[in-house]
This record gives C-alpha cells, sequence and structure tokens, in this order.
C-alpha cells in the first residue's frame, strides 16, 4: 500500500515536472511579440515539410497567417528566424536575427573602417529570392551619450547604407 501510494506521487510528480518543462521551453523559444495564442495559425502540411526540409534542426514552430503566406517563427543556432511560406510551402524570405557574432567578417571589417569606435550590436540578415542584405545595429559610447546607427548592407559589405540614428544621454 505505501509503495502504491508513493509510486503514483511520484509519477505525479514526474508528469507535472515534465509538463512544467515543456511549457516553459515553449515561452523560452516564442517570441510572445509575435506568436501568441489569438494570432497562430494551423500551416498546410506543404508548409510544415518545407520548414522541416529547409531548417532540419528546428524542434518547436509557431505559426502565424500574415495574408495568403505563412510566417514560421523558431529558433535555431541561437538566432531567432522568421520564414515566410506560401501555402504551397515555397520559401520566400527568411529573417534571421542574431547577436553581433553572426555578423560576416568582412562585412565586420568594412563596418569597422566606415564607423571606427563603433560596435556591432545586433545583426538581421534578410534572404530572399533576389539578394540577401544585413541590417546592423552599431553602438558608440562616449562619456553620458551613447550614439546608435543602424545601417544597411549587401552580403560583401559594399553599398552601406545608414537607414537610422538615434542619440541617447544616459
Amino acid at each position: 500500500m505505501k509503495k502504491t501510494l508513493l509510486i503514483s506521487i511520484l509519477a505525479t510528480a514526474a508528469i507535472t515536472f515534465a509538463f512544467t518543462n515543456v511549457n516553459a521551453s515553449n515561452r523560452k523559444n516564442a517570441n510572445p511579440k509575435e506568436a501568441t495564442a489569438k494570432n497562430a495559425t494551423t500551416p498546410s502540411q506543404k508548409a510544415v515539410l518545407a520548414v522541416y526540409q529547409n531548417f532540419p534542426q528546428v524542434q518547436l514552430v509557431l505559426w502565424q497567417q500574415q495574408g495568403r503566406d505563412l510566417i514560421a517563427l523558431f529558433k535555431e543556432a541561437g538566432c531567432t528566424v522568421r520564414a515566410t511560406f506560401t501555402e504551397s510551402g515555397q520559401l520566400l524570405s527568411t529573417f534571421i536575427t542574431g547577436d553581433a557574432h553572426a555578423i560576416p567578417f568582412k562585412v565586420q571589417m568594412l563596418l569597422r573602417q566606415k564607423y571606427p569606435g563603433y560596435v556591432p550590436q545586433s545583426v538581421t540578415e534578410c534572404l530572399n529570392i533576389t539578394n540577401d542584405d544585413y541590417y546592423v545595429l552599431l553602438k558608440n559610447q562616449k562619456g553620458n551619450r551613447i550614439n546608435w546607427v543602424r545601417v544597411k548592407t549587401d552580403e560583401d559589405g559594399h553599398a552601406i547604407q545608414v537607414i537610422q540614428e538615434l542619440h541617447q544621454n544616459v
């Protein structure tokens, strides 16, 4: 009797622990700004297959409907990925956001030359059918003043364009 009671208590605790960990990992991997229960959607079979063909290591995918397209949101290799697919499973574009380590070396070198004293903070890589672009957030702090510059560049680091400049006093 005591053994049965002990086993059922342990089994209940194990199930509760496993359920809590699954929910915690879902919340940790999800981006609440982009994928919530109220705007999540069920994708087509072709779109699901396309995600796993293009991104084989993916484990948790949250889906959104945007017009006629499906947006897959997930994490891969420490980066946040937003991939846009058609209902038929064709990959249209991918936005990969990560820290400064994800910036290609050639692009890093050209940014250091053009913006001395600025340190890359994050990068968003935009891949689509026609081109690959990088949006890099740069930071320069001098005393109580922080200068932020967001630039756009191609995959070779050419054609660097300033997208946004912000100045902050701290």
